[in-house]
């Protein structure tokens, strides 16, 4: 089975750290003998260097992306993150059409909704190609009140809505996001919940046994943006002795310091970016995760917080929405600072937390296996469909 993945292009310096998992997933499917994967970066020249590594001994793909690099003027700069400033459409659709002509692929992958409106879409109807679409989060995401999500833009939703139901197949991580997927005119038919793997999962001899902290240790984990209400978080420390760990980095760091010097001084700490082994030995550390999300396309650190055997609190976003209720020291929160505060109370009472749930649904090799079966549905699909 021959496989193109159009993947996005990302501004300098995220690269690496965007591209990870995807990364990832390609060296799972690179080793599976039915797949002869082909890479299509939309920055139009080579994806990171750990990519080109992994597949220096493969002419082929690696002719792939040569390719694009000779072809970059219809593919344009890497992107920022905001529709507005992609390339036009038809310009990359015109490339990808003179890929898919010269490599004739079997399926044709979109991950994010890339290229704008998921344009390949039709790229690979016209091509007699079957179509899979990947959704992870921004690009189907849509909260107008913080001004999340690639759909605000009326002509990316537009294009998302008249590309969407003409997939073969549309991927997602979570249930949560199926239905984001069918708000933005995916058929439900054709929608395939695939969790996503985790490849850094802990040993079991570093689960969380230690006996309840006093003071609790809180830590929550991302971006410092408006979309993950870290404010609430801060707000749960009032009237409490809990000290609170923020693990990352971003423009809402100075406004997060203020509310924690008025609410909560000298109990909070912003430490900053870690790498993913100090990320994992910091939150062992502590006595309780909080997600305070107001969504998450997908949210490992959920899943890595259950692997090294933390309670969680979190609230109804992302993996968490699947995984919560099959773990024991797991509890969904209203949004609320008191009830994030109640509800942490109450699974710190519950007894230790079993890691074997995690370890086995976010098995990289069974995601390999479900997306294998997503690409045999595509093209099965696509058969009947034919004239």
């Amino acid at each position: 089975m021959r496989v193109l993945w159009v993947v996005p292009g990302f501004p300098t310096g995220q690269a690496d750290s965007s591209y990870a998992f995807l990364r990832e997933e390609a060296e799972a499917l690179t080793r599976h003998s039915d797949v002869d994967l082909h890479l299509l970066p939309m920055a139009g020249s080579a994806l990171p260097g750990r990519w080109t590594a992994h597949l220096r001994d493969q002419p082929t793909r690696l002719e792939t992306m040569r390719w694009a690099a000779r072809h970059r003027d219809q593919f344009g700069p890497a992107a920022s993150r905001r529709p507005a400033s992609w390339v036009p459409l038809a310009k990359r659709s015109i490339g990808i059409e003179k890929l898919v002509q010269s490599i004739r692929p079997d399926i044709l992958h979109s991950h994010f909704a890339e290229p704008l409106g998921t344009g390949a879409v039709d790229v690979a109807r016209n091509a007699g190609v079957a179509s899979v679409v990947s959704l992870r989060g921004v690009d189907v995401a849509r909260i107008p009140d913080i001004g999340y999500g690639y759909r605000l833009d009326a002509e990316y939703e537009a294009r998302l809505r008249r590309n969407l139901p003409r997939a073969a197949r549309v991927l997602v991580a979570t249930t949560e996001m199926a239905e984001h997927a069918v708000s933005a005119g995916a058929d439900r038919g054709t929608i395939r919940v695939v969790p996503n793997a985790m490849h850094r999962l802990t040993e079991p001899d570093r689960a969380h046994d230690r006996p309840q902290a006093d003071p609790i240790r809180a830590v929550a984990v991302g971006r410092l943006v408006g979309v993950k209400s870290f404010e609430t978080a801060i707000q749960a420390l009032r009237g409490t002795t809990t000290v609170l760990s923020i693990i990352g980095d971003g423009p809402e760091r100075a406004k997060l310091l203020d509310l924690a010097d008025d609410l909560a001084p000298g109990r909070v700490d912003l430490v900053g970016a870690l790498p993913p082994d100090r990320l994992l030995d910091r939150m062992a550390e502590s006595d309780v995760f909080w997600c305070t999300s107001r969504f998450e396309g997908f949210g490992n650190v959920i899943i890595e917080a259950a692997a090294v055997g933390l309670p969680i609190v979190s609230s109804r976003v992302g993996v968490a929405v699947d995984l919560v209720p099959a773990l024991d020291r797991a509890a969904f929160f209203d949004g609320s600072p008191t009830d994030l505060t109640a509800q942490t109370h109450r699974v710190l009472a519950q007894p230790t937390v079993d890691r074997t749930t995690v370890m086995d649904r976010f098995d990289p090799e069974r995601r390999v296996e479900r997306l294998m079966t997503v690409y045999r549905d595509a093209l099965d699909a696509r058969r009947v469909a034919a004239p």
